[in-house]
C-alpha cells in the first residue's frame, strides 16, 4: 500500500519537482552527508547551521530557485601530486620547471550549501534516466562478460539504485547515500580487465600478446562544456521518456551557471590553471553524476570497438573497455607490435573519439598512457592482488603475526614511485629492455600510499589493544612523514602519521616547514605562489585534522608516554599565527583555524566588519554580547558541545533574545524543541527558572523533558506509560495490541468526543481489561480494552501533524501513518517518534549538528536494535511494519521483506496482518518460564543439507580473573592479555575451518553456519574480533559477553552476531540473550538476573527448513521449564557455559538431547573443558558428536549436523531414537 502522494513515486525533470520542498530536503540531506564524509574541503559550521534550520531553508530555497542567481564560487587551491626531494637546498619540488605546463594545483570550489542543494535536486530529477542509460554496474547478478554484453562501461561515481529491470534504474533518492561504495566499484573496475583478459589469453594464438591499457583524461572536470552537457542531458531524458519542461531547463541553466570571484580568477591566472570558468566545479557533490552523463556518448562509441579492430588499418584488437571517472582501461591483443606503437595508436584513436563524442577540450594525458602485458598483471605479486590479500587478512580475525606480516607489506607500498620511462622507438636497441621494466601499473602510487597509511593506522590501533608498549610507532610515523615529504599532496598520509604517534616534538618541524612556505609566513616574502597555495591548503587540512583529533584522541588508546593533546596544542598555536597574520586572502584557511581555536576554547574576537559564522561562534564562546540572528542559533548549541557547558549557553541563547516578543522567541526555540537532546533539556531548565517566561514556556509543554513515574493500574495516559520504567510497549506483542485498539478507535463513531485520529500520546488514554503490571502487556491474558482521546492539550505537538507527502484524501492512509507514529513513539519511550535508543556519549568535543526532527522524519531507522537496544524486544517483522506505515518519499516501503506486511493494502488487510502476527507470537510464548519468545528470521540460502557448527573452547578468562573490584575485566593490563588471547583463538578457529574445508575437498572459502563461544568469553570492546570472524566465515556467532552494564546494573548476556548480506552491503543483526538465574559466584560479584525475552532464530534457505535455534547461558539451561517450553519449537539448543561441574553438564546434555529431541551444543570455557555436541541418535557412537575432555585445554571442535534428522518423515540417514512423549515437532 503506497501512502505517498503519487507525484513522488517517480521524479522527473520538471520545475514542479525541482522547486518542491520534499525534493529539496532530500537533496540537502544527501549533499550534507556527502560533504561531511568525502569532500576534500568542507565548512562544517555552515552545514551545522543549515541542519538546524532546514525546514525554513527549503521553504526559502524553493522560492529562490525559480529566479535567484548562484553565489560566487570560492577557490580552494588544493595540492596535486608532485615529486619533492631533500638535498643541499633543503626540501623543495624536484622539477619546478614542469609546473609551467602542469601546475600541481587542483582548483577546488567551495560553494554555499544552498547552491549545492539545487544542483543535487536537479540530479535527483535526472537520476533514473542517466543511470538507466549507463546500465547496472553491480556484480551481484552478472559476470563481467555479461556486463560487457549489456554495454556497461562506467564504474565510478555511480548512484545507489534499485533496478526494476535489466535496463531501468530507480535512484534511492529518499535515503542519505548518494554514490555507491568506492571500494566495491573500484575493485570491480580493477577486476574486470583481469577476468576478461584471462579469457582472451586462453583463446589467443601463440603469436598474439594480450595487454591491459591504462589511459588518463587530462583535467577532466575543467574541460566539460556545460552547454553541451545540457544538450546531452536533454537527449538522455527524452530517450528515457521524460517530458521536456522548458522551465526546468531554464532553471538548470541558471543553477549550473557557476562563476568565480574576480580575485579567484586572478589567482587562477597567476597559478596558470587554465580556463577555470568552464567545466564542473570540483567540490560539487553532483559533479561526478553530471560528468558521467557527459561521457555516456563517448563510452558507447568506445564500446562499439569491442570485438573489432581499433581501426580498419590497425592490427590492434579491442576486447573490452571500462571507465572509472577519468581512468580508462582497455583489454587489447596485438601481433608483432611494440608497446610504443600500441601506445601511439591508442592515444591517436581515443583522442579522436574524445574530440568527436566527448568535447572539444577533452583529451588524454598522453604521457600517462601505459600498456602492460597481461601476464605481468595476472600474477599473485601484482599490486591489486597484494592489496586484495592485505585487505582480506585485515578484514578477518588478525592476530599479532598477521598484523606484523601485513604491516611489512604495507610499509613497502610507501616506497613505491612512478617509474618515468622514456617512450623509445621499437627500432631502438634497448626497447626490449625497457619493456621488462614496464610492468604492474594497475594502481597509482599515490592511491597505494593512501591505502597503506589508512591500513597501517588501523593496524597500530589494533596492536595497542593487545600490547601496552608503543614500540615502533614513532619509526612508522617517521616513514609516513617521509612518504608525505616526497609528495606533499598526500595530506591523508600526514594525518595518519599524526594519529599513529601524536607527539608535538615529532611534528613541530613538519608543521613549521609547511607554515614557513605558506602565504602566512612573515619571515620573508614568498615568491613561489604555487608552493604558498599548496601549503595554505595543507595548513587548512591540518587545522581540520586538529578539530577531529579532539574527539578521536579521547576515544583512542595511547601508551602513557604519549601525550596526544600536545599535537592539538601545537596545531592550535599555528592557527593563532594564521589569525594574527596580515594575510587575509585565503578565507578557507582562516575558517578552519577559527574552528580549531573555538574547539580548543581559545576564542578570538575579530573586527565586526568580518562577520562570518566562525567569528560569531567566537563571540558567543567569549561571552561577549552578540546580536541574535535566527538563522545562526545553532551556534549556541555548538558552543555548548565544544565546552560541555550546556546550561551556560542555553542561558546565553535566551538572554540574546531579550528584545524579542514571545512570538519571535517561540520561533527561535521551536527548532530546538523539535530537535530535542541535551541542549533542549538545558533550554527547558532555563525557561522554567524564569517566571517572566511562563507563558512562553507553556507553549512548549509538548516538548517538556519527561521523567519516569509509575503509571496507575488499568487506566492511564499513553505518554505516562511509555515514559515510565514499566513501559510494556517495548514488547512487540503489546505494540500489536495497541495498534489493534487504536485501529478500532478510529473506526468508532465519536458521539461528541474528539476523534482519536491525529492524537498525540499525551492525549490518548489507554484502558486495560484487568488490573496488571504495565510491564507485562506481552502476556496473552492482558488486552488493551480501550483507546480514546481524552480532552485536548493547550498547545498541540507540531510533530504529529500529517506530512505533506501523505495523501490527505485517503482516510485509511492517514490512519495507518498515524498508528505508525504512535507505535514508534511507544516502543522508544519518547514523544519524539523520530528519535532512537542510542545513548549520547559523555565526551566533550565538537560533534556538529547533523540532524533535526525535520530531517529525521524523512530518514528514520527502524531496526530492533535502534528501537529497543540489543535485547531487541521487537523483531524485524515490526521493523517492516513501521517501514510500511511510516513511508517517506524516495524510500517508501520498497525494502519490506515480510509477505504479510507487504500485502497490507487497506485497513482490513492491516487488521488481518496484526491479528495473524499476534496469534503467532502468542504461540511461541514460553508459558512455563513466563517468558515472551521472539523470532528472528535469518535468510541463509544454502545448497547443503547440513549445518556446520564450531565450538570454541578458549582459556581466558578464568574464574580467578573476576573480582568484586573488577567484574567487567576492565583492568588495562588484563584487557590487552585477554584481547590478544581472543584474537589468537579466532585465528585458530579460522585455520581449523580452513583445514576442514581442505580435507573435505571443498572449493569454497572456509565457512561455518554457527560458531559458539563460552560464557563471559568476549569483552564487549572486543566484539570487533567476533564480527571479523563472522565476516570471514559467513557464520552466525553466539558468544557470552563479559559482565556488562545495562541501565546501571551489571548483567550476564550472550550475544547473537548475525551477518545479514544485502545488495547495499553487510548489515549486523544483534540479539542479546539475557540470563535470569544467577550462581552464587555471580551474586557475590553483584551480577543481576535480567532476561526480558527468549530469542529464537529462524534459519530460512534450507530445503528441509526452516530450522529454529535458541540458546541459554549456563545455569539457565538447567531450568527444566525452559527446556519444556522450547522442545516443540526449536531444532537446536545452544548453551554457553563457564561451568566447573563438567559431569553434571555432560549428564544434562545427554538428558536434554533426548527430552528436547534435538541437537544440543554446549561450549564451555577451556579452564574446565567439556564442550560437547550431542543428539538423540539410536546408536551411542552417533549420539556423541563431539566432546572436548580435560581441563585447561584450548579446543576448536567442528561438526556437520543434520537438523532435519528428528523431524524428517522418511528416515534416510542415521537411525534415531524413538520420539519421547509430548514432542510435537
Amino acid at each position: 500500500m503506497k501512502l505517498i502522494n503519487p507525484k513522488y513515486r517517480t521524479l522527473k525533470p520538471t520545475i514542479e519537482y525541482l522547486a518542491d520542498e520534499v525534493v529539496l530536503t532530500q537533496a540537502w540531506k544527501k549533499t550534507h552527508n556527502y560533504i561531511r564524509a568525502f569532500n576534500w574541503y568542507a565548512d562544517t559550521l555552515e552545514l551545522d547551521v543549515s541542519a538546524l534550520n532546514i525546514e525554513d531553508n527549503v521553504s526559502e530555497w524553493k522560492r529562490q530557485i525559480i529566479r535567484n542567481k548562484l553565489k560566487p564560487l570560492e577557490m580552494v587551491p588544493a595540492a596535486k601530486s608532485e615529486t619533492w626531494v631533500i638535498d643541499q637546498d633543503g626540501w623543495h619540488p624536484k622539477s619546478i620547471d614542469k609546473r609551467e605546463e602542469n601546475p600541481p594545483i587542483r582548483p577546488l570550489a567551495h560553494m554555499s550549501i544552498r547552491d549545492q542543494t539545487w544542483a543535487s535536486a536537479a540530479m535527483l530529477c535526472l537520476a533514473d534516466a542517466v543511470e538507466s542509460e549507463q546500465g547496472n554496474c553491480s556484480d551481484k547478478n552478472q559476470s563481467f562478460a555479461q556486463a560487457r554484453s549489456n554495454k556497461v562501461y562506467s564504474y565510478g561515481n555511480r548512484l545507489v539504485c534499485d533496478w526494476k529491470s535489466k535496463d531501468q534504474a530507480w535512484f534511492r533518492w529518499g535515503n542519505s547515500d548518494t554514490y555507491r561504495k568506492f571500494f566495491t566499484d573500484y575493485q570491480n573496475f580493477l577486476k574486470r580487465p583481469m577476468e576478461l583478459g584471462r579469457s582472451v589469453l586462453n583463446q589467443a594464438s601463440s603469436s598474439e600478446e594480450v595487454y591491459v591499457v591504462n589511459l588518463d583524461l587530462s583535467k577532466f572536470y575543467n574541460t566539460i562544456c556545460r552547454d553541451l552537457l545540457i544538450v546531452r542531458l536533454k537527449r538522455i531524458s527524452k530517450k528515457f521518456g521524460n517530458p521536456e519542461c522548458t522551465r526546468f531547463w531554464e532553471a538548470f541553466n541558471r543553477i549550473s551557471d557557476w562563476k568565480w570571484e574576480k580575485h579567484d580568477l586572478k589567482l587562477a591566472a597567476d597559478l596558470k590553471l587554465g580556463n577555470v570558468e568552464q567545466g564542473l566545479p570540483q567540490g560539487l557533490v553532483s559533479a561526478g553524476f553530471f560528468a558521467n552523463a557527459f561521457l555516456i556518448e563517448f563510452d558507447e562509441k568506445v564500446g562499439e570497438l569491442i570485438g573489432r579492430k581499433l581501426s580498419p588499418q590497425s592490427s590492434i584488437f579491442v576486447h573490452d573497455y571500462c571507465r572509472y571517472v577519468d581512468d580508462l582501461r582497455l583489454v587489447i591483443s596485438a601481433k608483432n607490435l611494440s608497446v610504443g606503437s600500441i601506445r601511439r595508436a591508442l592515444n591517436r584513436n581515443i583522442n579522436n573519439l574524445l574530440k568527436k563524442h566527448g568535447g572539444a577540450d577533452l583529451k588524454l594525458n598522453n604521457d600517462k598512457t601505459k600498456v602492460t602485458l597481461f601476464s605481468d598483471l595476472d600474477d599473485s605479486g601484482s599490486m591489486s592482488n597484494r592489496i586484495e590479500m592485505a585487505q582480506g587478512e585485515l578484514s578477518g580475525p588478525a592476530d599479532r603475526d598477521v598484523l606484523d606480516s601485513v604491516s611489512g607489506l604495507l610499509e613497502s607500498f610507501l616506497d613505491i614511485e612512478d617509474i618515468d620511462l622514456p617512450p623509445l622507438k621499437s627500432s631502438h636497441n634497448d626497447s626490449a629492455l625497457l619493456q621488462i621494466a614496464n610492468y604492474d601499473h594497475d594502481i597509482r602510487p599515490d592511491t597505494l600510499k593512501r591505502f597503506a597509511a589508512n591500513r597501517l593506522e588501523s593496524i597500530v590501533r589494533n596492536k595497542r589493544r593487545i600490547s601496552n608498549a608503543g614500540s615502533g610507532e614513532e619509526l612508522l610515523a617517521k616513514k609516513l612523514i617521509t612518504a608525505w615529504m616526497k609528495d606533499p599532496s598526500l595530506a591523508l598520509v600526514l594525518r595518519k602519521a599524526m594519529e599513529i604517534h601524536p607527539e608535538a616534538d615529532l611534528f613541530e618541524p613538519v608543521v613549521e616547514a609547511i607554515f614557513s612556505r605558506s602565504s602566512y609566513a612573515n619571515s620573508a616574502k614568498i615568491n613561489d605562489t604555487i608552493t604558498a597555495q599548496m601549503m595554505d591548503y595543507l595548513l587548512a587540512d591540518i587545522f581540520r585534522c586538529g578539530l577531529d583529533f579532539i574527539l578521536t584522541f579521547q576515544k583512542s588508546i595511547y601508551p602513557s608516554s604519549i601525550k596526544p593533546n600536545s599535537v592539538i596544542d601545537l596545531i592550535a598555536n599555528y592557527a593563532l599565527a594564521v589569525i594574527a597574520s596580515a594575510n587575509k586572502s585565503s578565507k578557507f584557511v582562516e575558517r578552519q583555524a577559527l574552528m580549531l581555536l573555538a574547539a580548543t576554547n581559545k576564542p578570538v574576537i575579530k573586527e565586526k566588519s568580518n562577520s562570518t559564522l566562525q567569528n560569531e561562534l567566537h563571540i558567543i564562546l567569549a561571552g561577549a554580547q552578540s546580536k541574535f540572528k535566527y538563522e545562526h542559533c545553532a551556534l549556541y548549541e555548538i558552543s555548548a558541545q565544544m565546552t560541555g557547558k550546556f546550561d551556560i549557553y542555553a542561558a546565553s541563547l535566551i538572554k540574546s533574545m531579550c528584545d524579542f516578543d514571545d512570538v519571535n522567541k517561540a520561533k527561535a526555540l521551536d527548532v530546538f524543541a523539535k530537535r530535542g537532546g541535551l541542549f533542549w533539556n538545558a533550554i527547558w531548565k532555563q525557561l522554567k527558572k524564569r517566571k517572566t517566561l511562563h507563558a512562553l514556556t507553556k507553549k512548549f509543554d509538548w516538548a517538556a523533558p519527561q521523567s519516569s513515574a509509575q503509571p496507575r493500574a488499568k487506566k492511564q495516559l499513553l505518554s505516562k506509560v511509555i515514559h515510565s520504567d514499566s513501559n510494556g510497549f517495548e514488547f512487540e506483542h503489546a505494540l500489536i495490541k495497541l495498534a489493534l485498539s487504536l485501529l478500532k478507535a478510529t473506526q468508532q463513531k465519536s458521539f461528541g468526543n474528539t476523534p482519536i485520529l491525529g492524537a498525540t500520546p499525551a492525549e490518548i488514554e489507554i484502558k486495560l481489561d484487568a488490573v496488571t503490571r504495565w510491564s507485562e502487556l506481552w502476556r496473552p491474558s492482558v488486552k488493551v480494552a480501550e483507546s480514546k482521546r481524552k480532552g485536548s492539550v493547550s498547545f498541540k505537538d507540531p510533530r504529529y501533524e500529517f506530512p505533506e507527502w501523505i495523501e490527505k484524501s485517503s482516510e485509511s492512509k492517514k490512519v495507518i501513518y498515524w498508528i505508525g507514529i504512535i507505535l514508534r513513539a511507544s516502543v522508544i519511550g519518547s514523544a519524539d517518534f523520530t528519535t532512537n535508543r542510542w545513548k549520547q556519549g559523555d565526551i566533550v568535543a565538537y560533534k556538529g549538528v547533523k540532524t533535526s526532527w525535520f530531517k529525521r522524519r524523512m530518514g528514520m531507522m527502524h531496526s530492533p536494535e535502534t528501537l529497543t537496544g540489543e535485547y531487541s524486544k521487537v523483531t524485524d517483522w515490526f521493523s517492516d511494519l513501521l517501514i510500511r506505515c511510516l513511508q517517506w518519499p524516495g524510500f517508501e516501503s520498497t525494502f519490506v521483506s515480510d509477505l504479510d506486511v507487504r500485502s497490507i493494502e487497506c485497513l482490513e488487510t492491516f487488521e488481518f496482518c496484526l491479528k495473524k502476527r499476534l496469534s503467532y507470537l502468542n504461540s511461541l510464548i514460553c508459558n512455563s518460564s513466563s517468558l515472551p519468545a521472539l523470532p528472528t528470521r535469518v535468510a541463509r540460502p544454502s545448497k547443503r543439507n547440513y549445518l556446520r557448527v564450531a565450538t570454541v573452547q578458549q582459556l581466558l578468562p578464568m574464574s580467578s580473573d573476576f573480582s568484586v573490584s573488577d567484574p567487567e575485566l576492565n583492568n588495562p593490563v588484563y584487557r590487552t592479555k585477554h584481547r590478544e588471547h581472543l584474537s589468537s583463538v579466532c585465528k585458530l578457529t579460522l585455520k581449523t575451518l580452513e583445514s576442514k574445508a581442505q580435507a573435505q575437498g571443498e572449493k569454497t572459502k572456509p565457512f561455518a553456519d554457527l560458531i559458539v563461544f563460552a560464557e563471559v568469553a568476549v569483552h564487549i570492546d572486543d566484539q570487533d574480533l567476533i564480527k571479523r570472524l563472522a565476516d570471514t566465515t559467513g557464520a552466525i556467532i553466539f558468544a557470552g559477553l563479559v559482565f556488562t552494564n545495562h541501565e546501571g546494573k551489571l548483567v550476564n548476556v550472550a550475544r547473537w552476531f548475525i551477518p545479514d548480506y544485502r545488495e547495499s552491503g553487510r548489515q549486523w543483526v544483534i540479539r542479546d540473550q539475557g540470563k535470569e538465574n544467577m550462581t552464587q559466584d555471580e551474586l557475590a560479584l553483584g551480577i543481576i538476573g535480567y532476561r526480558p525475552c527468549q530469542h529464537i532464530l529462524e534459519l530460512h534457505g534450507y530445503d528441509e527448513g526452516p530450522f529454529r535455534i535458541s540458546g541459554a547461558i549456563c545455569y539457565d539451561a538447567t531450568d527444566i521449564k525452559l527446556a519444556a517450553d522450547l522442545r516443540n519449537t526449536t531444532d537446536l539448543f545452544v548453551v554457553v557455559a563457564h561451568n566447573q561441574d563438567v559431569n553434571t553438564f555432560d549428564n544434562m546434555a545427554a538428558a536434554l538431547q533426548y527430552h528436547m529431541y534435538q541437537h544440543i551444543v554446549i561450549s564451555n570455557i577451556g579452564e574446565f573443558g567439556g564442550s560437547t555436541i550431542q543428539a538423540p541418535y539410536k546408536e551411542r557412537y552417533d549420539r556423541l558428536i563431539s566432546h572436548a575432555h580435560g581441563s585447561k585445554q584450548i579446543s576448536i571442535s567442528t561438526a556437520d549436523i543434520d537438523l532435519a534428522a528428528f523431524t524428517r518423515k522418511i528416515k534416510k540417514y542415521r537411525a534415531v531414537k524413538t520420539k519421547p512423549a509430548g514432542v510435537n515437532r
